[in-house]
């Protein structure tokens, strides 16, 4: 699978995040959100993912990339995972995916069923609030697997009484 973004840009929104930012490469660095446990920076058509939660990260990475290898349609299309030197010469993990955002359609109900029956809903109600997804040609898109537990996951407790 293709690379998404690049280790330069991962570190620099790292580094931007923590308000150390060189401002020689001259990319343009934008809030694309913030969550709970990590803010999400904008460079170009590239989300870069940086936590204060270091398992974050790599678990949505492996999630992802397990979504997509069992064919799921509301899958991120690609990530990346990044090791940036961090702060005090610790490695810490920046996660890279395409920007996506709504276009504005609704969700297809039998597209979004899907989606919680695969995904299910946890914490966050992923798939009830619609936070950590966007709608793209009436297909729901996963922006945030941290929020995702795979049936056959541990602590997956769908079909529990």
């Amino acid at each position: 699978m293709a690379e998404v973004g690049t280790w330069e840009q991962a570190r620099a929104a790292y580094w931007h995040h923590n308000e150390i930012w060189d401002e020689e490469y001259g990319w343009q660095i934008s809030l694309a959100g913030q969550g709970e446990d990590r803010c999400a920076w904008r460079i170009g058509d590239v989300v870069y993912k940086v936590g204060k939660r270091d398992t974050a990260n790599p678990y949505d990475h492996a999630t992802g990339a397990e979504a997509r290898r069992r064919g799921y349609r509301w899958a991120p299309p690609a990530t990346t995972l990044y090791e940036v030197p961090g702060r005090w010469g610790e490695t810490v993990p920046v996660l890279a995916m395409p920007y996506m955002e709504n276009d504005g359609s609704e969700a297809d109900p039998v597209l979004e069923a899907e989606m919680q029956a695969q995904a299910g809903p946890d914490r966050h109600g992923i798939a009830v609030d619609g936070t950590n997804y966007v709608v793209i040609a009436g297909q729901p898109v996963v922006i945030d697997c941290c929020t995702v537990r795979l049936a056959g996951e541990e602590g997956d407790t769908r079909g529990a009484a």
